[in-house]
């Protein structure tokens, strides 16, 4: 899964300490998933970095299996003030922000289900701006930089649980078909060429015209790897 870093100005209410052994600010995160998911093994990971990175100055306290609320409600707790950090997917903000929607469009096109990474959902690390000015300087680059390590741990969670689910299905019979590449790129063409049954238009022309010049930037993007 692709994994996306954000930090986004919204409100928050922090809780400072006096100057003692007890942490600085104890920040909440919430995620909807159980404890030893890709996506909340990484928020322990992103936790424990800021802890050791920040010497205890700033504690980040995970709370799992939607104990905060799912995805929508803890975007607006976010917006009040009530919740420090959330990981949330682009189709969740999607809905506060419609452009960010662009990242979740296919990239290529199946008829059937095979290993054709025909779409990707990112999964985004929000925070708030009012956070960032309770800590120093220091402080918020070491966080942004755990978020940015925290990234790529969760990408290796992510491909580890992938090969076992991949396991599982084929054990229990499934036939799993990879495209070679040829074929993929066949896919990929299909989404920038016109087509008659969207009257000589690209699927990118036609549900994707507003956002025309972020899927530029992201097939360049894409080129490099």
């Amino acid at each position: 899964m692709l994994l996306i870093c954000c930090f986004f100005c919204l409100c928050l209410t922090g809780c400072a300490s006096q100057k003692s052994a007890a942490p600085k600010l104890i920040l909440r995160y919430a995620d909807d998933q159980p404890m030893g998911y890709p996506t909340t093994v990484a928020a322990e990971y992103f936790a424990d970095l800021v802890r050791e990175r920040t010497q205890g100055n700033v504690v980040v306290k995970v709370y799992d299996e939607s104990k905060l609320g799912d995805q929508v409600a803890v975007f607006r707790q976010m917006q009040f003030g009530e919740i420090d950090f959330a990981r949330v997917t682009v189709s969740t903000l999607a809905e506060f922000a419609p452009v960010t929607g662009v990242l979740q469009m296919p990239y290529q096109a199946a008829k059937y289900y095979v290993l054709d990474y025909h779409t990707r959902v990112p999964e985004l690390l929000l925070t708030s701006a009012d956070v960032m000015s309770q800590l120093s300087d220091e402080d918020v680059e070491i966080i942004k930089q755990c978020a940015l390590e925290t990234e790529q741990f969760e990408k290796d969670r992510w491909a580890e649980k992938e090969v076992e689910a991949e396991r599982i299905v084929r054990e229990a019979g499934c036939v799993v078909t990879e495209l070679t590449p040829e074929a993929q790129a066949e896919f990929m063409a299909a989404m920038t060429e016109p087509s008659d049954v969207l009257v000589g238009k690209s699927l990118y022309e036609k549900y994707g015209a507003d956002f025309a010049d972020i899927i530029e930037a992201i097939q360049k993007l894409g080129e490099q790897f």
